[in-house]
């Protein structure tokens, strides 16, 4: 569900790819774009163009060869279907028309071999897709067609879906049956809420309190939050500027009244929570996050700067208001809004 840690995970991923100067890509799914083939695949290309451009001309001329080498002609079909990789290989015909089945299975085909010709042994490429219960069912045959395709070895494929939204016979589910049955690698990680020990441990490092209060403290969050460790941080935060938890100099050390909290009408659950966060954001954060959304979910900071009509360091420092509440998380060169 929201806020149980699948963007924190797969920023774990990122540090440790970079480190090895691979690469990391990102799409969402979007229900609303849910009839748009291959969404998601699209933003990860972008977000790789991107990538490209800002290691310098040497990469970018690296890549246009690796792209002209593995796509030929289709060169064109690439730069139709994503407009961005036109940055990459230059202003193309238009593609040779074909009969809609036809073109479909050459677009899948195209944006396959696009996205192994970012992934090679020197630098791999870590592929991820969010929210794949919103995935079309384009999307879903590129992800089949890549798990198959033993060439694919340096790009590695995650994936996030909701677990309750998807049933046995949900096109996700029955993909992700056709893969394992064609001898694809796969594995799936579950991410369940914390428990009482776990919030207890969060109590303490956020505060800097002994074991025995942080458990008693921890026992009225974890009853509120359920254990979702966005929802734990955002209480925690919650409670501070409500003036509930506060720090005393005098006795150095942080206070609460279990009693005094109870007694308060506060949000019980993730989005109510979420609509208390968003309301005491500074006004141009809040503006900031809806230009954002409109750039999509995965963004750049020029373009925000643009879309924000103020100076860079204007757009930084409302922007970095939303990364310290964890709405918004950088990934390389570019931004992800989290859900």
């Amino acid at each position: 569900p929201a806020g149980i840690g699948k963007s924190s995970l797969v920023n774990e991923l990122y540090r440790v790819t970079a480190a090895s100067r691979g690469r990391v890509a990102m799409g969402k799914c979007d229900q609303f774009l849910h009839s748009e083939p291959f969404d998601a695949i699209q933003q990860a290309l972008q977000h790789l163009v991107r990538q490209t451009l800002g290691e310098g001309e040497a990469e970018t001329a690296l890549l246009h060869e690796r792209l002209q080498e593995v796509l030929g002609a289709n060169l064109a079909v690439l730069a139709e279907a994503v407009p961005d990789t036109r940055a990459l290989v230059g202003e193309q015909p238009p593609p040779a028309p074909l009969p809609s089945s036809e073109s479909r299975n050459r677009l899948t085909l195209v944006l396959a071999r696009t996205l192994q010709a970012f992934a090679t042994p020197e630098r791999p490429l870590a592929l991820f897709l969010d929210d794949l219960q919103w995935a079309d069912n384009a999307t879903l045959t590129l992800l089949q067609t890549l798990a198959r395709d033993a060439s694919t070895r340096p790009l590695l494929l995650v994936g996030t879906y909701r677990g309750a939204e998807v049933s046995p016979e949900h096109p996700l589910a029955l993909a992700l049956k056709e893969m394992l049955a064609a001898g694809a690698n796969w594995e799936q990680v579950h991410l369940a809420p914390l428990g009482l020990k776990e919030v207890a441990q969060m109590v303490c490092e956020s505060i800097a309190v002994e074991a025995e209060r942080a458990l008693e403290f921890a026992r009225l969050i974890h009853a509120r939050t359920g254990g979702n460790p966005f929802s734990v941080k955002a209480f925690l935060r919650f409670l501070y500027e409500q003036g509930l938890l506060r720090f005393d100099p005098r006795s150095r050390r942080w206070e609460w009244d279990l009693a005094r909290i109870e007694s308060q009408g506060l949000p019980d659950d993730v989005a109510a929570l979420l609509v208390a966060e968003s309301r005491r954001l500074p006004e141009e954060t809040r503006t900031l996050l809806q230009l954002a959304a409109c750039l999509g979910v995965t963004f750049g900071f020029r373009d925000l700067t643009v879309a924000h009509g103020a100076s860079a360091a204007e757009t930084a420092r409302a922007l970095w208001t939303a990364i310290e509440r964890r709405l918004v998380l950088p990934l390389g060169k570019d931004y992800v809004l989290l859900d």
